[in-house]
């Protein structure tokens, strides 16, 4: 690992703690999903954004007009991947033989979902970067939503579908940060732009979305539309887009073969 140390690695008797327990040694923290500056939100043109990929995913994900995420079951997919992308660009985690690889950084990332992998990462053998982004999706989703509401971005409640069913609303309270988020998706795709002057973060919430097929980011049209640039962005994101890819394919092949409907 080119001379970095890796992470001693835990007995398994001790997974709980490793996923639960704070640090007991003295860490720089880096941005939380809210981050540290100015709320923890980042100012993007005249909107202030949270600081994070996954909230950010997150609001993308909300269906504006019928108050309600889309494609939960691919979103917990993305938000994991999102979480690891983060720790992947802040040297957190490294990529060894397609595998993700905790690194001795001396910094611990104050974000919940972030500080839940890097832990496990370093707790369990080698897995490939599919085998994470698969794992606890569900969990993923409500973690970020609770930590999105606590911030006062969304309100969830319960609601009915066809009368008799139970849907969880999901009402977005600043629907300003998704129509600047949106307004990012849009620059991200322009094809004059080279994709290695893209923000980085910009340019993986573009490819987690669109692999993660979430129909209010980019729909089937459009990913078919923009397949070439999305090529370009998945290669320049790297192991996380391509893992959200493979997971989303190979449950698209159990649906069909089972009869099933899609991921929506």
């Amino acid at each position: 690992m080119d001379g970095q140390g890796r992470r001693g690695r835990r007995g398994r008797g001790g997974r709980s703690a490793a996923l639960s327990a704070a640090p007991t040694t003295r860490h720089e923290p880096i941005h939380g999903l809210f981050g540290a500056r100015r709320g923890g939100h980042r100012k993007i043109g005249a909107v202030d954004v949270p600081e994070t990929l996954a909230p950010r995913l997150y609001l993308l994900a909300c269906d504006l007009r019928r108050q309600r995420l889309v494609n939960r079951d691919y979103l917990g997919l993305v938000l994991r991947a999102a979480a690891l992308d983060q720790l992947l660009t802040a040297g957190l985690l490294t990529d060894e033989n397609g595998r993700p690889a905790t690194v001795d950084s001396g910094v611990t990332p104050t974000d919940r979902l972030q500080g839940d992998l890097l832990a496990a990462v370093a707790e369990e053998k080698p897995r490939a970067w599919k085998w994470w982004v698969r794992r606890h999706g569900r969990a993923a989703v409500d973690g970020v939503g609770e930590q999105l509401a606590d911030a006062g971005l969304i309100r969830e409640s319960q609601g009915r579908t066809l009368v008799i069913l139970p849907a969880r609303r999901v009402e977005v309270l600043r629907p300003e940060i998704v129509e600047e988020l949106r307004r990012r998706v849009t620059e991200v795709l322009r094809e004059d732009v080279p994709v290695e002057r893209v923000d980085r973060q910009d340019a993986a919430m573009v490819s987690l979305a669109a692999e993660g097929q979430l129909p209010t980011v980019l729909s089937g049209g459009e990913r078919r539309r923009h397949r070439a640039r999305l090529a370009e962005l998945r290669a320049h994101v790297g192991p996380t887009a391509l893992a959200v890819r493979k997971a989303v394919e190979e449950r698209q092949v159990v649906v069909a073969g089972s009869g099933g409907g899609g991921g929506g």
